[in-house]
């Protein structure tokens, strides 16, 4: 069984959703988290990883009326200015579940480029990454799932959410070569087999013919000799009779 094969064009783009991922995880600005009580604004993917299971994901809230409810805190910053949020713990499952993200990257590129290096092991790579892609879209269920609200949330978290979607349907849209290429393998070999037959058949023709050719009698131009007729032989004449009469 041949392995199943992507155009080049699909892979590159599997291979660019891949790199989003891992970038906007490391570096573009997932949301604004509490750690410790102190605010950080624009943390990125990796630094909310490198805390702990008690961060917090902070939502703006309006409080112009200044009364806190119950999970809002307010913070300064230098200018004075004062902002509330409302602080969700991002949880054991969301904390254990973001390592997905920058998993799904690592693995997709790594499995594109050998699928480009090595056409025969693309098969198993295809299903691999979308298993990849799959846990990747696991974590953001399990967030938006408990926060029902993505207001808080940066640039990175969405541009890794878009390559975790393309590269997902990317490995489920598969092309179905092998398939085709059978088809036309099979279609080559009934030709072939075809164009035998014939081949076999125009030589047992040509060999009655020749058979045939070689039955019938030779005819000759020449006319056939005539036979010699048995003619009884011509009788000697009697020699004269010299007897004297009496």
């Amino acid at each position: 069984m041949r392995s199943l094969k992507l155009t080049p064009t699909v892979e590159y783009i599997a291979l660019i959703c891949s790199v989003v991922m891992l970038v906007a995880f490391l570096i573009l600005p997932w949301a604004d988290v509490m750690v410790d009580r102190e605010r950080k604004l624009g943390e990125t993917g990796v630094g909310i990883a490198s805390t702990d299971e008690d961060t917090a994901i902070l939502r703006p809230v309006d409080s112009s009326d200044g009364s806190l409810e119950s999970g809002q805190f307010t913070f300064t910053d230098e200018d004075g200015n004062t902002d509330t949020y409302e602080a969700l713990l991002l949880g054991q499952r969301g904390y254990l579940t973001l390592f997905l993200v920058p998993l799904a990257g690592i693995g997709g590129i790594v499995l594109v480029l050998m699928g480009l290096a090595w056409p025969k092991s693309q098969r198993t790579g295809i299903w691999i990454r979308q298993l990849l892609a799959a846990g990747a879209l696991i974590h953001y269920a399990i967030f938006a799932g408990a926060f029902r609200s993505v207001a808080m949330t940066g640039v990175g978290f969405w541009a890794a959410l878009v390559g975790a979607v393309g590269l997902f349907f990317l490995a489920a849209g598969k092309e179905e070569q092998p398939e085709a290429e059978a088809d036309v393998d099979v279609s080559a070999e009934a030709a072939g087999e075809a164009e035998i037959a014939e081949a076999a058949i125009a030589a047992v023709e040509a060999e009655a013919d020749t058979a045939e050719l070689s039955a019938e009698p030779v005819e000759d131009d020449e006319p056939p000799e005539e036979e010699a007729i048995d003619e009884p032989p011509e009788e000697a004449p009697e020699p004269p009779d010299d007897t004297p009469a009496p």
